[in-house]
């Protein structure tokens, strides 16, 4: 059996409270899968660094955790 959810594309905003993208999410009255993709394409462009990439993973890891006491998780594609 199918059953439909919403995806929450985690692309630079990994914030819970007032979140348009994840607001919007939830009231489509389907379960919400949390999404971030690791995108190569933003790693190697030229006004990336080491620095942003590690900022990044630290807001997803902390967004894990959150979502961890909720009772839920955070799909990681590449």
């Amino acid at each position: 059996m199918t059953v439909p959810v919403a995806i929450w594309w985690i692309k630079r905003d990994a914030r819970l409270a007032d979140n348009p993208a994840l607001r919007a999410a939830i009231s489509s009255g389907m379960p919400v899968l949390p999404v971030f993709c690791v995108e190569p394409s933003i790693l190697t462009a030229n006004d990336s660094s080491v620095m942003h990439w590690q900022a990044q993973r630290q807001a997803i890891w902390h967004l894990r955790q959150r979502l961890k006491k909720l009772n839920a998780d955070l799909f990681i594609g590449h």
